[in-house]
């Protein structure tokens, strides 16, 4: 299916590991001169997950296209600290 930027950026992008809403499409990471589309580019809002910025999200990361939203599977990684990281 083809979809083009003017019709993908109306779109809310949605993280369906937590159901937040990520913002719609600011942007695309397209590599040249191939022309295959890399990523999404969302802006980065405050919370757990993100602190700001922007977010880019890879094509692996997008899991479905909808009339309506943009459905993506971003999982938080949490990084086991040990007690000796602190000495």
């Amino acid at each position: 299916m083809e979809y083009n930027y003017s019709d993908l950026k109306k779109k809310s992008v949605i993280n369906i590991e937590d159901g937040k809403d990520l913002g719609k499409i600011t942007d695309l990471v397209i590599n040249f001169p191939e022309g295959n589309l890399k990523g999404i580019i969302v802006p980065g809002k405050k919370n757990a997950l993100f602190s700001g910025g922007q977010l880019i999200i890879g094509v692996k990361c997008i899991e479905r296209i909808g009339n309506d939203a943009i459905l993506v599977r971003l999982i938080e990684r949490k990084e086991k600290i040990e007690d000796n990281d602190f000495e």
